[in-house]
């Protein structure tokens, strides 16, 4: 069990993708840019921490629908099962496996703490306002920002760009500047062969199903 930790986790660089999900200009639930982006980071050998998938895990039901099922909440005043709901997204969800074993699914807020770099997109229309939360704690702890955004670095806000840049964090336009700067930054180089063998990978689940 060590063995496996150490290499999936442990020893590799990571990074959490940081945006929008509850609101977004793309009306996906964040989900198309995170979806483009980790395979790319993946190639790098870099361990991506993707709440699309991660959210899911934890409350049980795609993200969509958790979201409908928050704002019924709300609109029902039920605030205790709100804020109970909300906890497994940014505390995390423990519990037994079927052979009794302790699990834990880590929160927002830990995947911040355990990220080398964090990974922010932000384009218009969309309302961060948990991305700023997250910002924030990663700046508290030094952790470099990088902010890949279709909004204009002078028009950004304040205390964003600033997060940014004093993390030792910058922003960017594309993703192809991102992708240039952390392989130049961290040494990385992509390996061409991970997108094949991805193929085979999603070719043989196809199968299972």
């Amino acid at each position: 069990m060590k063995k496996e930790i150490r290499a999936h986790i442990n020893d590799k660089l990571k990074t959490y993708l940081v945006g929008s999900m509850e609101v977004t200009g793309a009306k996906d639930c964040g989900k198309g840019w995170r979806d483009y982006i980790q395979p790319k980071l993946e190639a790098r050998d870099i361990y991506v921490f993707n709440p699309s998938f991660e959210e899911e895990l934890k409350v049980g039901m795609p993200t969509d629908a958790f979201h409908e099922k928050l704002r019924g909440l709300k609109a029902s005043g039920h605030w205790d099962l709100y804020v109970q709901e909300m906890n497994k997204i940014w505390k995390g969800v423990s519990y037994l496996s079927e052979k009794g074993n302790l699990m834990h699914i880590m929160g927002d807020k830990d995947y911040v703490m355990a990220s080398d770099f964090i990974t922010a997109h932000i384009t218009a229309g969309d309302k961060p306002f948990g991305t700023a939360g997250e910002m924030y704690q990663a700046w508290l702890f030094n952790t470099p920002i990088y902010l890949i955004t279709d909004v204009p670095k002078t028009e950004l806000n304040g205390s964003c760009i600033y997060f940014v840049l004093s993390s030792g964090g910058e922003v960017f336009k594309h993703w192809s500047q991102f992708l240039e700067h952390i392989d130049k930054k961290y040494k990385l180089k992509e390996d061409l062969k991970y997108y094949e063998q991805k193929k085979e990978e999603e070719k043989k689940d196809d199968t299972k199903t």
